[in-house]
């Protein structure tokens, strides 16, 4: 008897330190939301039919973007006047609609890119161009 009442501590002990670790990487491993500054490019340009503008290279993450008027496509290049990745466009056709193009990067991975906006449709656009940098 004296053996049960003396294994009884350790094993609390033993289970009081795995619900310790347990909880410690709970804490240390959720999920932290990109704190990315939006930064603004192309804003308020009126665009002609199909027409496109693109702001200066920074490093950014993504870009978003609405028209007034009409839809627009967003996406990013690695240098200006370069086509964008065909990745990275996303479009709408919605007017007053936003549309965000993908991340480019993993979290920590930095490029250096140039945000493009088009008017995606036939008749002037007044066109925002918001990009999101680290």
């Amino acid at each position: 008897m004296a053996e049960v009442l003396s294994s009884r501590p350790r094993a609390v002990l033993a289970l009081g330190a795995l619900l310790a670790v347990c909880l410690m990487f709970l804490i240390g491993s959720q999920s932290k939301a990109r704190a990315d500054t939006p930064q603004a490019f192309c804003a308020g340009v009126n665009l002609a039919k199909w027409g496109k503008c693109e702001g200066f290279k920074r490093v950014m993450h993504r870009a978003y973007g609405w028209g007034d008027s009409h839809g627009v496509c967003v996406s990013y290049s690695v240098d200006p006047g370069a086509d964008p990745f065909p990745w990275s466009i996303a479009c709408t056709p919605y007017q007053n609609t936003g549309v965000y193009t993908p991340y480019c990067c993993e979290e920590g991975i930095f490029l250096a890119l140039t945000p493009h906006i088009g008017n995606n449709s036939p008749y002037n656009n007044t066109v925002h161009g918001i990009a999101f940098i680290p």
